[in-house]
């Protein structure tokens, strides 16, 4: 791999120029290399710097109910990532924080702990019976969680899982750092690209060729394909605030993740346990913490006593994507088969961006194997892009 600004890539010919490496760009490079084709990956900061860098790491299943190709996707994306891992962390000696630990979730009520408990037939039909679906009454030790919050029981699933966010972006940084089929560019953006002249113009002032593209630049993405598809951008795709942090904690890393009304417990091993998260719609600055996180520390301090005392050794704020359908976006682009967007996933994505890379390396050698939920693609974004413009025109 050719790193930085050491090398010119002006005039250069590319198989494909992924713009954006955060954790859907850098699997797809990754893949990509794997395939044989020249890439040229492009940052505007550096590999992971945007919402991938965060702290938390929970890879949780949809609820076994209303089954669509949305959750087939995403678990036929979980049951696949081990090996992915496995394979990635052989490669580069690199630990990925890994761990298919559970999660618990407290039962509100008699009346869901009812809806809940019937999910098990779900189970054994959409998770093939590979994975536990249990009601349980008692914490999984005592204060993980507390005991006050199991008077209706909790939810126990053996599919959710964990990971460390930069444990993996690194993996994959040192994996593409020994492909020489990948360029590297980190402080570079996209400018412009010409999707018939196949050419780009980035913020080097380098113009470089390319066979096909990948937008995966998370919420700058909409920026670029709003204008071709004919919608304001924020219809398409908005940016969401979320925020985490790290606190020091002794807390056994096979210990299932807590999950309670949008709060996070996750124990990462090494002394280390992350809380979270906040979804903002409305922020003063994309980038500072404030007391939402402190608030959410303060709710996981609640439902789990065990980390009451534990001092924050890390906050984080960042934007996510999130696409009009709040779906991923993986798809070629209606007027131009060699430009492909792959961005969104919201708050899944770490669990399916493998499984997008796949799809974009199929677009690109033109033969789609994976089967793509038709959320997932831009005409049903853009449908309710247009739904959301027409409510904004009536209001």
């Amino acid at each position: 791999m050719v790193n930085s600004q050491s090398q010119s890539t002006q005039g250069q010919t590319y198989d494909l120029i992924i713009v954006g490496a955060g954790v859907i760009g850098a699997w797809t490079a990754y893949k990509a290399g794997k395939n044989g084709l020249k890439t040229l990956l492009v940052d505007a900061q550096k590999l992971g710097a945007g919402a991938s860098g965060g702290l938390l790491g929970a890879l949780m299943p949809h609820m076994p109910e209303r089954w669509d190709g949305k959750k087939q996707f995403q678990f036929e994306a979980l049951e696949d990532l081990p090996r992915e891992i496995a394979q990635l962390e052989n490669e580069t000696g690199q630990d990925c924080g890994y761990n298919q630990c559970g999660r618990l979730a407290p039962i509100m009520n008699e009346t869901k702990r009812g809806q809940m408990q019937g999910h098990g037939a779900n189970v054994d039909e959409f998770w093939h019976g590979r994975y536990q679906w249990q009601i349980v009454d008692q914490p999984f030790e005592k204060d993980w969680p507390n005991a006050d919050k199991a008077t209706c029981g909790l939810v126990y699933d053996t599919l959710s899982a964990r990971i460390n966010p930069r444990g993996l972006l690194n993996a994959l940084k040192a994996a593409i750092a020994h492909d020489d089929k990948i360029t590297l560019l980190e402080g570079v953006a996209l400018e412009s690209y010409d999707a018939f002249k196949k050419q780009a113009i980035l913020s080097n002032h380098e113009k470089v060729l390319f066979s096909h593209i990948v937008l995966s630049a998370g919420v700058q993405t909409f920026d670029f394909i709003a204008p071709e598809l004919k919608v304001v951008t924020q219809a398409l795709g908005k940016p969401i605030k979320g925020q985490a942090a790290m606190l020091a904690a002794d807390i056994d890393p096979n210990w299932p993740i807590v999950f309670d009304n949008g709060v996070y417990v996750i124990s990462h091993g090494s002394g280390k346990v992350a809380v979270g998260s906040t979804s903002e719609l409305e922020f003063a600055d994309p980038f500072t913490t404030d007391e939402k996180i402190d608030d959410a520390i303060l709710r996981a301090r609640q439902l789990c006593p065990l980390i009451k005392d534990a001092p924050v050794i890390e906050k984080w704020a960042g934007l996510r994507p999130r696409a009009a359908g709040r779906d991923p976006l993986i798809d070629i682009m209606p007027e131009h088969r060699n430009v492909i967007v792959s961005t969104s996933g919201f708050k899944i994505t770490f669990g399916v961006a493998h499984k997008m890379a796949d799809v974009a390396i199929e677009h690109i050698l033109g033969d789609l194997k994976t089967v793509v939920p038709d959320s997932f693609k831009i005409a049903a974004h853009l449908a309710k892009a247009r739904r959301a413009e027409k409510q904004d025109n009536l209001s």
